[in-house]
């Protein structure tokens, strides 16, 4: 899902994902034409030990209230995904006999990354007329 919105303070992880999207766009018809199906597994977040594992800081004084600081205020208890059912849930999809060309897992997923897609769309609908402005003549 981080390739569909992005957080403060995780610049640089969204701008992989972001380029993961770009790369699948391509990717994926590139390889079709050889009967090759791509999934783009798209989960939530998802509790795993790595989360328990990162070292976490202070903020600097200078920097204490800017929104680039990921505070690890994340609780265990929006962390709604389960790692099991996400990796039964890509296994599954590698036995689809049409699988989805991108698939969320998790209702966290599913509801941000919609409401991103959504968001975009009313922004890019609401410039229909003004892009018109660089139309050749």
């Amino acid at each position: 899902m981080g390739g569909h919105l992005s957080f403060p303070g995780f610049a640089l992880y969204n701008s992989s994902k972001w380029g993961v999207e770009g790369f699948f766009e391509a990717f994926a018809d590139e390889v079709q034409p050889f009967g090759i199906r791509t999934i783009l597994i798209e989960p939530g977040v998802v509790r795993t030990p790595f989360f328990d594992a990162a070292g976490r800081a202070d903020a600097l004084p200078a920097y204490e209230n800017h929104p680039g600081i990921i505070r690890g205020d994340l609780s265990p208890d929006e962390m709604r995904d389960d790692q099991t059912k996400v990796v039964l849930a890509m296994i599954e999809a590698g036995d689809m006999a049409d699988p989805p060309r991108r698939m969320l897992l998790g209702t966290d997923a599913y509801e941000l990354v919609t409401d991103a897609l959504r968001r975009r769309l009313a922004e890019a609908e609401a410039q229909r007329d003004h892009a018109a402005v660089a139309d050749a003549d």
